[in-house]
C-alpha cells in the first residue's frame, strides 16, 4: 500500500469531543506493542504526529469493529444513562441532607428567640430550592421541591409570626 492509497486526513483523530474537550486515559500496553509503534512513527510511512495519535486512530477503528459485533452505541447509551442517574441519586441525597441540616438550624435559631439568623438560613433553603426549578433540572427534581415545599411549609409560617418582632 503507498501513501496514493489512503488519505491522510482519515490518520488524524481529534483528542477532543465535539466540544474540544479531551479526556486523559493512562493504559499499561505490551512491549513489543510499544516497538510496533515506535516503529511506525519512525517510519514515517503514514502521517501520525506522535504515539496517541497512532494510538486514538487504532482506538476509532477498533470500536468500529467492535460496532459489527455488538451495538455498540447503545452499550454508551445505557452506560450514560446509569452514570447520569447514578449522579442524579447522589445529588438529590446531598440536597436531602443540606436542606435537612438547614432546617435544623432554622428551628434551633428560631427556639433561641434569633429570628434574623433563622432567616438567612431560610433563605439558603430558599436558593436550594431555586435551583432545583431551573429547566435544566430533571422533572423529578422540580417534583421534589414541590413535595419539600409541602413538607416545610410551616417553616416560614414560623418566621412570619415574628415578622413584626425586633430583633
Amino acid at each position: 500500500m503507498s501513501k496514493e492509497d489512503y488519505n491522510p486526513s482519515e490518520f488524524n483523530i481529534p483528542p477532543g469531543d465535539d466540544n474540544g474537550r479531551p479526556v486523559k486515559m493512562r493504559t499499561r500496553i505490551q512491549s513489543v506493542q510499544s516497538q510496533a509503534v515506535a516503529a511506525i512513527l519512525a517510519s514515517r510511512r503514514f502521517p501520525y504526529t506522535s504515539k496517541a495519535a497512532l494510538i486514538r486512530h487504532a482506538l476509532e477503528r477498533h470500536l468500529e469493529w467492535l460496532g459489527t459485533l455488538e451495538d455498540v452505541p447503545v452499550m454508551v447509551a445505557q452506560f450514560q444513562m446509569r452514570t447520569d442517574l447514578g449522579e442524579f441519586e447522589r445529588e438529590a441525597r446531598t440536597f436531602e441532607v443540606r436542606f435537612q441540616s438547614l432546617e435544623m438550624k432554622v428551628h434551633h435559631e428560631f427556639a433561641m428567640g434569633r429570628r434574623g439568623q433563622a432567616r438567612k438560613f431560610l433563605e439558603r433553603m430558599k436558593g436550594y430550592l431555586l435551583t432545583i426549578q431551573s429547566p435544566a433540572r430533571p422533572t423529578s427534581l422540580r417534583a421534589r421541591r414541590s413535595e419539600l415545599r409541602a413538607q416545610h411549609s410551616g417553616l416560614s409560617e414560623l418566621l412570619s409570626l415574628g415578622a413584626s418582632t425586633p430583633q
